[in-house]
């Protein structure tokens, strides 16, 4: 238990005392301003990235396009999916890439694909005997035909 910076008993409240902000009793908290209690946060629970998806990088014309087939103006778009103007204008110029969710949301209004999946096994072992990804397997190395 913390003990009160004024008479040394239990401390139960934090309360600013002549500009310094100090744990007290309730008897000495009448020489200040009780502090209220701090909110505590409950810590949002970790999504786990599916690392087998990723973005479209057509996405932005992808995204336009899909928008004026609808017939739909940026504010309009904005608006039924619950978005910012800004967004839909960012996506569409490319100037910010969609969170899955988001991608998620616009598939479904718009009708279209923005989230792929990987084709193929992308992790191998590497020569020390460990798994991960190694340039070897993402860069595709030939020669060229002469």
């Amino acid at each position: 238990m913390t003990e009160c910076e004024i008479c040394g008993s239990n401390a139960s409240k934090r309360a600013e005392i002549d500009g310094a902000l100090v744990n007290v009793c309730d008897g000495c908290a009448k020489y200040g301003k009780v502090a209220p209690e701090p909110v505590k946060l409950k810590p949002k629970p970790k999504q786990e990235i599916d690392s087998s998806k990723y973005i479209d990088p057509q996405y932005p014309k992808l995204i336009k396009k899909a928008r004026e087939e609808k017939d739909l103006k940026i504010e309009e778009l904005a608006k039924k999916i619950n978005e910012k103007e800004s967004v839909i204008s960012r996506l569409e110029t490319g100037h910010l890439s969609p969170s899955f969710s988001l991608a998620e949301k616009l598939e479904n209004f718009l009708e279209i694909e923005l989230v792929k999946e990987y084709e193929g096994n992308l992790v191998s072992q590497n020569k020390e005997g460990g798994s991960g990804l190694t340039i070897g397997d993402v860069v595709e190395i030939g020669g060229t035909d002469d």
